[in-house]
């Protein structure tokens, strides 16, 4: 029998199956190679980009357990991956924690994206000090997660003109620790954030109505009200390639192309908000 053979009858495809993944974005080729052997030596399945373009298809494309993230791209900063995990909610990495590893950091980024990256570490790190934050992520946040869920309750502002839908997603978020309420119009909306603290406020008018802009912008600039940090989603009809410029133009949280797979949306709805509280980061 040939040593191949050998090898292949005592591989076991399971093992591998259930190690941890991590996506490794960074464009140095000798960073990228020396770290992909060094976390996988650590027991984690390793997957690389070079690149802004192979960091993003792949995201698009397979769920990671957690990105480790190097800022600067070539060009291009590596925030815009930041950006296209967290912005588009129905992205299938939305809740991956996202570790920060570079030497171009600086507060005023890191407070920028405070409740979109897990963590920083600045370039040179030891590797003990990575494995750490790695294993950390990695292994206790879905169980903190978990922990902390079961003893918050949660509210959810859903406002939408179409109410068929508001109802709808309304009856499949709600749950033990979600409750959500309807409102129709855009006016009930500002009623109700003056009213109440909500953890998340969800928008199905048109992004590009004058009052929507005027919301979302009071909101996060008057730090007097109630909901200033409230995670707020826009809910729009096929936004595609207008979703960019949306979020430049609006400061939320992320975006929503309806239809979307609300079960999926829901598990990450907690983790969202929980962002935003400060519980996992």
């Amino acid at each position: 029998m040939s040593n191949a053979v050998k090898d292949l009858k005592n591989y076991d495809s399971s093992d591998e199956a259930l190690k941890k993944t991590v996506l490794l974005v960074e464009d140095d080729e000798d960073i990228l190679e020396s770290f992909q052997e060094i976390i996988r030596s650590w027991g984690y399945k390793v997957f690389t980009a070079p690149s802004f373009s192979e960091a993003t298809l792949k995201i698009n494309n397979q769920k990671f357990d957690l990105i480790l993230l190097d800022v600067q791209l070539g060009n291009i900063s590596g925030l815009r991956v930041v950006d296209v995990v967290r912005r588009n909610m129905s992205n299938m990495n939305n809740t991956t924690p996202i570790i920060l590893h570079s030497g171009h950091l600086d507060m005023a980024m890191i407070q920028t994206y405070r409740t979109d990256i897990s963590e920083a570490l600045v370039k040179p790190v030891t590797l003990n000090k990575l494995k750490e934050k790695i294993d950390q992520w990695v292994g206790g946040r879905h169980l903190a997660v978990v922990e902390s869920s079961a003893q918050k309750h949660f509210s959810v502002l859903i406002g939408d003109a179409d109410l068929t839908f508001a109802n709808s997603l309304s009856e499949k978020l709600d749950s033990k620790i979600l409750k959500s309420y309807v409102v129709e119009n855009i006016n009930d909306v500002k009623q109700r954030l003056n009213l109440q603290k909500y953890d998340c406020v969800m928008l199905g008018f048109d992004s590009n109505d004058s009052q929507v802009s005027a919301l979302v912008k009071s909101l996060k600039e008057d730090k007097t009200m109630l909901n200033h940090n409230t995670p707020i989603i826009i809910m729009n009809m096929n936004t595609g390639n207008n979703s960019t410029e949306m979020l430049e133009r609006l400061p939320v949280t992320g975006y929503l192309e309806k239809p979307f797979d609300i079960p999926k949306f829901k598990k990450n709805l907690v983790e969202v908000v929980f962002r935003y509280q400060g519980i996992v980061n």
